[in-house]
C-alpha cells in the first residue's frame, strides 16, 4: 500500500497543475490553481511570477489573487485590498 503524506500530495498536485498549464497555457483556472498551489507551498516568488501572466489577460482575477498572495504571514489587509481592487475593476452590480 502506497503511503501518502502532505508533501507527496502537494508535489503531485503541483505536477498535475503544471501539466494542465502545458496543455493550455492561457487557461485562467489552470493558472489560478497553479498559483494557489505554489502559495500553499510557500513558493511565493514562483507564484508571483506565474501570477504576472494574469495582469492583462484577466485583471479581476489578477487583483484578487495578488491580494491572496500578498496576505501571507499575517498581512490580512492585503487580501481585503485585493478584493476591493477586483470590485473596482468589475463592480458587482
Amino acid at each position: 500500500m502506497k503511503k501518502f503524506t502532505c508533501v507527496t500530495l502537494y508535489a503531485e498536485a503541483i505536477s498535475l497543475r503544471e501539466t494542465a498549464l502545458r496543455l493550455d497555457p492561457l487557461s485562467k483556472p489552470a493558472i489560478s490553481n497553479y498559483v494557489g498551489s505554489l502559495r500553499q507551498r510557500n513558493r511565493l516568488d514562483d507564484a508571483a511570477r506565474e501570477l504576472e501572466r494574469f495582469t492583462s489577460m484577466a485583471p479581476v482575477e489578477y487583483a484578487y489573487l495578488r491580494g491572496q498572495l500578498t496576505s501571507v504571514h499575517g498581512k490580512w489587509a492585503n487580501m481585503a485590498l485585493g478584493c476591493l481592487d477586483a470590485v473596482r475593476i468589475r463592480p458587482l452590480l
